[in-house]
Order: C-alpha cells, then structure tokens, then sequence
C-alpha cells in the first residue's frame, strides 16, 4: 500500500479478487477520463489566452448579476 497500491487480496480471500479488480478498472476510468477533461481545459485555455492576446479591441466579461469578471 506504501508502494501505491489502491488494494490488496490475501490468499485466503480471493473471493475479493474480482470485486477488487473491477473497481479498479472502474476507477483508472474515472482517473482516465478527469487526466483528459484537465488536458482539454488545458488547451482551451491556452486557446482562449492567445484569441485575447491577439485581439485588436478591448473584451470585457460580465456574469449573470452584470458584475465585471476578470479574464
């Protein structure tokens, strides 16, 4: 478990082995799926960075209430 592991199943409990497997199957997943979704904002940040750098007018961004947000 110090080494990383997410869990274990002692000899004498392998019953536990396919409930444990599935779930870590399950959750690699989620992790996965949470390493792309970062990755994409990642890029689309960058995106929306280098579009505002570039821009030859002032952007300005409001919220719901018409408070001014800040890019």
């Amino acid at each position: 478990m110090k080494a990383g592991a997410q869990d274990y199943v002692m000899k004498g409990q392998l019953k536990r082995l396919p409930p444990a497997v599935a779930r870590e199957v399950r959750d690699a997943g989620v992790r996965r799926e949470r390493a792309h979704a970062e990755a994409r904002r990642h890029s689309m940040e960058a995106r929306y960075r280098q579009i505002l750098a570039i821009a030859p007018d002032a952007i300005l961004a409001f919220d719901e209430t018409a408070r001014h947000r800040d890019l």
